[in-house]
């Protein structure tokens, strides 16, 4: 998928904090492990075929700073990817994306897997995020005529665990590219990859992540990107690419867009009982825009915000650039495109729009009201975040209070919006106590988002990291 091509800038845009307690009493900052960062070095940048990315996990008690875990090791034994360097390839090995914290020693991470891959890649620790091991139990095959050169396991991008047991985990599958650009064939698929991952995959588990399941979806769906459930755990909404096949006729060149690719929208799918099944659900349709969905929140019950903007890759110069957000308060029936705002005097000048894309959406609540934060980024240019307030009302039905308020551009005196703070999310530990990170880029506000102030640790700025993906631990369980 569009991840599978790990440089940075495309980072920004799609990898979102997967485990939020925004709507949470404020957890005190002594004591136990609060919070577990995903950050990565390129060794080379742009990257290069057959490089090879490192990552590294820090860990945060809540007390300000910020732990290396320096003995944490994504070696061969501890990963279901296949070889840690892919001569010919422009994947950036170990590839891990999604990561969640079930409870406060159970840690699970996803991420993206490699040609020969029999099996998902994904990773379970036991004793809080110190030790990692592969997980080996999957049932269920991926749907005939899906590969990558002999690979048949998806990409997996995203997970969300709704429980400590119940846990769902998304990406997607590439179609075969000789089927697809019979002219173009595995070298399109070799340095596009997100072009054509354009079918998804949902797996989900149990038992806190040692085995998993694949779950059947509706097609055509494109490969997902992001998931999140309700507090119940029982509405579940993911999103994603538009399928490949509904854009682009075969055999296209890619010297200029098929005319059926000037307006789709992302994919949405949802679930009603726990992840168990899925239907697809429609994003607005806008003439002349194409856009993917790269982030989903849910705020309550079947009340939802999602986000995104233009896709990377060959059309990234001949598409509007514009960023995205859409909302629905009656469980998908309807989606809405929200109005955003951008500062008139921030300095944004794009080629092909004035609003960066959508990474990443996250609530917390504050004097009575829901407020929803995002971040977007453009390409490895210009950053922003994004505010809106909402009214906490009783009911769960739909309510045109909850698209009536604009997003509106926030200026954080601690974010400078250059080139290397590219913006990968947001992420809550409670209401008060929140993070927006990225490339060299680690923000906390300890006041439910009135100040934000750096929190970047040393050897972060030393080995110019990109921070992927942060998640909440729960400290009572």
């Amino acid at each position: 998928m569009e991840r599978g091509l790990t440089a940075v800038a495309f980072l920004a845009l799609l990898l979102c904090a997967s485990a939020d307690r925004s709507l949470l009493a404020h957890k005190p900052g002594a004591g136990g492990l609060h919070m577990v960062a995903l950050a990565e070095t390129l060794s080379s940048f742009p990257p290069v075929a057959g490089t090879q990315a490192a990552q590294f996990l820090y860990l945060t008690n809540g007390n300000g700073t910020w732990y290396n875990v320096s003995n944490v090791g994504f070696t061969q034994a501890s990963l279901n990817n296949g070889s840690s360097s892919v001569t010919g390839q422009l994947f950036q090995y170990p590839g891990m994306m999604g990561l969640a914290f079930p409870s406060r020693s159970l840690g699970v991470m996803v991420g993206v897997s490699a040609p020969g891959n029999p099996v998902p890649n994904i990773i379970t620790s036991a004793d809080g995020a110190l030790t990692w091991q592969a997980v080996t139990g999957f049932v269920g095959n991926p749907p005939a005529g899906f590969s990558r050169a002999g690979n048949v396991a998806p990409d997996l991008q995203d997970i969300h665990c709704m429980t400590r047991a119940l846990c769902v985990a998304v990406g997607g599958y590439l179609a075969s590219p000789s089927a697809i650009f019979p002219t173009l064939g595995v070298a399109l698929a070799l340095a596009a990859p997100g072009l054509l991952d354009s079918f998804g995959a949902v797996y989900t588990s149990t038992n806190g992540g040692s085995s998993w399941s694949s779950v059947a979806l509706p097609q055509p769906v494109g490969g997902l990107y992001s998931v999140r459930a309700d507090t119940s755990g029982k509405h579940v909404y993911a999103v994603g690419f538009t399928p490949l096949a509904s854009n682009l006729t075969a055999g296209s060149a890619l010297a200029s867009p098929p005319v059926p690719y000037s307006q789709f929208s992302g994919s949405i799918i949802y679930s009603g009982d726990y992840a168990r099944t899925w239907i697809s659900q429609l994003a607005p349709v806008i003439s002349g825009y194409t856009y993917t969905l790269y982030t989903v929140y849910v705020l309550r019950g079947t009340m939802a915000f999602a986000g995104g903007g233009s896709p990377y890759g060959y059309y990234n110069s001949l598409l509007p650039a514009n960023g995205i957000i859409i909302g629905t308060a009656n469980g998908g029936f309807t989606w809405v495109a929200q109005p955003i705002s951008m500062n008139s005097g921030s300095g944004y000048a794009m080629a092909n729009g004035t609003i960066p894309r959508i990474s990443c959406i996250s609530f917390n609540t504050a004097n009575g009201q829901y407020v929803g934060w995002a971040t977007a980024s453009q390409g490895n240019q210009n950053t922003a975040v994004l505010k809106t307030t909402l009214p906490i009302k009783s009911r769960h039905g739909m309510d045109a209070a909850y698209f009536s308020t604009t997003w509106t551009q926030t200026l954080l005196p601690a974010l400078t919006g250059t080139k290397s703070q590219v913006l990968t999310g947001i992420v809550w530990d409670s209401n008060l106590v929140g993070y927006i990170y990225g490339t060299l880029t680690l923000l906390a506000t300890h006041d439910g988002g009135i100040t934000w102030f750096s929190e970047l640790p040393p050897a972060a700025a030393i080995q110019n990291d990109a921070f992927l993906q942060i998640a909440s631990v729960p400290t009572t369980y």
